[in-house]
């Protein structure tokens, strides 16, 4: 039995007694090892970069202040418990364990849907107000007179908050959708037992 469109392949199909086609597992290349080494590394070591930056627990009501503290504290339990889990299912790909490839998937399908929940715009202002305050405190002190360069970075506040935001969202969801796209490839999956 020959492929159906034999003037583009001349590869035979592998055929049951049925004539139905059968498909063959596909080999796990060293390029895909690599890479599932690479996504679950990531995986860890980001989680764990992330739940050091959340140890500064004033700081974190600073960037979310204008919520109540309840909604404050469920936050923070969510954000440790989601890079928690992301620091688990990062060490289960390193294992090559199916399971948490799957969900490693979920994780990334979750991120991209509540992304403006993970990013809100007034922690983006609030970061940018923080880093012009500390221009501000420098530049006081600088030989110079530095009030029109301060008056552009208040001028550009609210715009610089509004790129920081896009631009953290932007690579958040890129970063999520080039492991749910590994992750999903046929080569990566033979990794997985």
């Amino acid at each position: 039995m020959t492929h159906p469109n034999s003037e583009r392949s001349n590869q035979p199909l592998a055929a049951s007694s049925e004539g139905v086609r059968k498909s063959t597992p596909v080999e796990a290349s060293s390029w895909a090892k690599t890479t599932v080494v690479v996504i679950g590394s990531l995986l860890v070591l980001s989680s764990i970069w992330q739940m050091c930056t959340f140890l500064n627990y004033a700081h974190y009501q600073y960037m979310f202040r204008e919520y109540s503290e309840e909604i404050i504290q469920f936050r923070y339990l969510l954000s440790l418990g989601s890079r928690g889990l992301g620091m688990v299912i990062g060490i289960g790909i390193l294992l090559r364990k199916e399971n948490f490839r799957k969900a490693a998937i979920v994780l990334m399908v979750a991120t991209i849907a509540l992304m403006v929940f993970k990013h809100p715009f007034s922690a983006a202002l609030q970061l940018n107000r923080q880093y012009i305050n500390a221009l501000d405190a420098i530049f006081k002190t600088a030989p110079f007179n530095a009030d029109i360069l301060m008056s552009f970075f208040h001028a550009l506040e609210i715009p610089l908050a509004y790129l920081v935001i896009i631009t953290v969202i932007l690579v958040d969801d890129l970063c999520a959708l080039l492991i749910i796209f590994f992750l999903t490839r046929p080569s990566v999956r033979a990794v997985f037992r």
